[in-house]
């Protein structure tokens, strides 16, 4: 059975992590948790999303250009 390899033009969404931390002092579970704070304190555990004052607004596809992904996941 052959198998083919794809050649991927995009980072893999479970690459990031690994890309963004490469050079850094924080790890792993730094980024983890920070991305779960974020959630919990700006996005989904409110019934208005308070995107305003969240520090990754300026790079959120919800906030910016796909509203809908917030208010699907607000039903």
């Amino acid at each position: 059975m052959k198998i083919k390899k794809r050649v991927s033009n995009k980072i893999e969404i479970q690459q990031l992590p690994n890309a963004i931390l490469l050079n850094s002092k924080f790890g792993i579970g730094d980024f983890d948790d920070g991305l779960i704070y974020i959630g919990t304190k700006f996005c989904f555990n409110h019934d208005k999303p308070d995107c305003k004052n969240c520090p990754l607004k300026d790079l959120c596809l919800g906030k910016n250009k796909k509203s809908e992904l917030i208010k699907n996941y607000r039903k």
